[in-house]
């Protein structure tokens, strides 16, 4: 998060920036879900009201959309509130025409990164590192980060997260959302 802060002035662009960030790992939440994240990442708003505001810019932006109700946590709260669904990657993960490689590359395009374990669990793709290596071979300029890991047996491991390298010269390239048919 300090990252964003140096960019970032106001209390809502940071706490925009916190919802996209967890919107990237997470499906299905509440509001309640991602204030409580927050806290110790983003300074506390004057009112926790001021989250709609926030929420609604994210849904004008179809970054999330609500699909139902839900009753709060908060056991002295007699109340339901949204629960929304981030909309990053799901048209990519729903969408059978597309192959594994172009569903790769469309996450990546995204601005989201993965590692083989995510890939596996969103996408159902076992072996990532061979969809990566093509597209590397195609001229994407997908860079590799080493990340501290807890495995399973609780000792840390180093896993590789591949994002696009926003920094390199961007190559003409078709996208894997749309295609261009030749006519005889």
């Amino acid at each position: 998060m300090n990252s964003v802060d140096s960019r970032l002035d106001t209390w809502a662009d940071k706490a925009y920036a916190f919802l996209l960030d967890f919107s990237k790992k997470h499906d299905d939440y509440m509001a309640e879900d991602v204030r409580q994240a927050s806290t110790g990442y983003l300074p506390e708003p004057s009112s926790t009201r001021a989250w709609g505001g926030v929420f609604a810019k994210a849904a004008r932006n179809n970054i999330i959309k609500r699909i139902g109700y839900r009753r709060v946590k908060n056991p002295n709260a007699n109340c339901n509130a949204s629960v929304w669904r981030t909309t990053l990657y799901h048209s990519i993960l729903e969408d059978r025409a597309m192959n594994q490689k172009s569903k790769v590359l469309a996450f990546l395009l995204q601005g989201s990164s993965i590692t083989s374990f995510a890939a596996f669990e969103l996408m159902g793709i076992t072996r990532i590192s061979a969809h990566i290596h093509a597209l590397k071979k195609e001229g994407h300029p997908i860079v590799r980060e080493d990340i501290e890991a807890v495995n399973r047996y609780g000792k840390k491991t180093v896993i590789g997260r591949w994002k696009l390298d926003t920094d390199a010269e961007q190559q003409p390239r078709q996208s894997p959302l749309s295609f261009t048919a030749e006519v005889a």
